[in-house]
């Protein structure tokens, strides 16, 4: 099946930031000067402060109270989260769902009133939330980060980089996944003997790329990658250790963007000197059909309406791979036209054919079987 794409938002982006009320006297300068950064870029952000503790319901009616004139949510330190239990790829699981604060129209049920949803009605994403976490000092180094890729102070970082480990050489062997139609340069690793903890290494602190697409066995805190019979794990620390060099990254590592715990994702934004943005899963899955994601930032539109656009053209379809997904960082973020072509065609983006479910199948018994090693 090859869907319509949807039509890519490029108008200004307008904020509700909602910051963690005890973190806002530290933060409060740092903010001011990102809603400067915001309006220069002629859009707008409204700062609005909620407690650690406070009621997630309570929460999603302030985003309810400003209806459409605002394009997303970015919520600053550590705000409450909403917990889904349900079964995927064989196994009970929980995990946070930042969806429920995205469309404001679903009903949300907790069937065996154990404090955990466990139902929703049909999803559609209405509006976008991203968050970033992290101590005081990190906060206010990611957002001084922000303002210098806004006026252009950064260091180039070559293309786009594909990591696709050993589970998943043969899906889409050799696919740019569009990437191609965005940077000039893409370099692709998937297999067995360029896919060792070395070469990621190598690839991503050394080389570096603008945008890292990388499908990796992962817990919330470690990248697990194969060494033929066994596994090497990267983890986090190892992130700012080595001070890997990707701007923007789509995560196939399952849990790793689980931002209720130290994980790897907002590690990727603290930890690093170029880390801005990015999407992942905060339980079993992630994204393997990111066409329309990267169609969307080709197009000149934000991290946030890539993610909106994506989930609603391909993500609400399998709440088992899909439910968990999440961004973090910067909604707003533009991937800056001296690192994208846009004179590249944007109209074979269609032409990747989603999996079918035989596909989908293997796709998740080689996470369950991972799982099943209960490397947590």
């Amino acid at each position: 099946m090859i869907l319509d794409p949807l039509p890519a938002d490029t108008s200004p982006s307008n904020i509700l930031l909602v910051v963690e009320d005890s973190r806002y006297p530290v933060l409060s300068q740092a903010l001011a000067g990102y809603a400067d950064d915001i309006a220069a870029e002629k859009g707008s952000v409204e700062i609005r402060t909620f407690p650690a503790t406070g009621d997630p319901a309570a929460l999603r009616e302030m985003i309810a109270a400003r209806g459409n004139s605002i394009s997303g949510s970015f919520f600053v330190g550590d705000l409450p989260a909403v917990w889904y239990e349900q079964t995927a790829f064989g196994k009970a699981e929980e995990f946070p769902v930042d969806l429920y604060f995205m469309d404001l129209d679903a009903t949300w049920t907790d069937g065996d009133h154990d404090g955990v949803f466990d139902n929703h009605t049909t999803l559609e994403i209405t509006h976008y939330v991203s968050r970033v976490t992290g101590t005081d000092e990190e906060l206010l180094a990611y957002f001084t980060k922000l303002h210098n890729y806004r006026i252009g102070n950064y260091s180039y970082l070559p293309g786009a980089f594909i990591f696709k480990d050993e589970d998943w050489f043969d899906t889409y062997a050799g696919s740019s996944f569009g990437l191609e139609r965005m940077y000039n340069s893409v370099r692709i690793k998937d297999k067995a003997s360029e896919t060792l903890k070395n070469d990621y290494i190598y690839s991503v602190a050394y080389e570096g790329a603008d945008y890292v697409y990388q499908w990796i066995h992962a817990t919330p805190t470690s990248l697990y990658i194969s060494d033929g019979s066994t596994y090497n794990t990267f983890g986090y620390s190892e992130i700012g250790q080595y001070n890997l060099q990707g701007r923007f990254l789509n995560m196939f590592n399952c849990r790793g963007a689980r931002f209720t715990q130290t994980n790897l994702a907002m590690t990727y934004l603290n930890g690093t000197d170029t880390g801005l943005a990015v999407t992942g899963s905060t339980k079993t899955g992630g994204n393997y059909y990111p066409l329309e994601f990267h169609r969307t930032l080709m197009a000149g539109s934000s991290w946030g309406n890539a993610f909106k656009s994506w989930y609603n053209y391909y993500g609400s379809s399998d709440d088992q791979w899909f439910l968990g997904m999440v961004i973090l960082g910067d909604p707003t973020l533009k991937i800056n036209d001296a690192e994208v072509d846009r004179s590249l065609s944007r109209n074979s983006f269609s032409q990747l054919i989603p999996p079918d479910e035989e596909t989908a199948l293997r796709l998740g018994r080689n996470l369950a079987l991972f799982d099943d090693l209960k490397f947590e």
